[in-house]
């Protein structure tokens, strides 16, 4: 699977690492794929609630080597909010 970037956070600790990818996965443009790798799984549930209540989603998770592979695509089809206040994706 290709990624158009990747984020080395497996000697990162808690909560740094997840500050920097909250930072990574805010800068994001729609289309583009990120790999995360991550060694604690308490990150993984975070990265996990994090991307479910953003505009990205989770394509795949592997792990191996005692390492999580995260792939997180931002969607493309997502509009503005409208001013009316809807989320504009419907």
């Amino acid at each position: 699977m290709g990624t158009d970037e990747m984020l080395d956070l497996t000697d990162v600790v808690w909560p740094v690492s997840l500050l920097r990818f909250y930072e990574i996965l805010g800068s994001r443009s729609p289309g583009s794929t990120l790999e995360v790798r991550i060694r604690d799984p308490q990150v993984v549930a975070s990265v996990r609630t994090i991307v479910g209540n953003s505009e990205h989603r989770i394509t795949r998770i592997d792990q191996a080597d005692g390492c999580f592979r995260i792939y997180i695509r931002k969607t493309e089809h997502l509009r503005p909010m409208s001013e009316g206040g809807g989320r504009g994706n419907e």
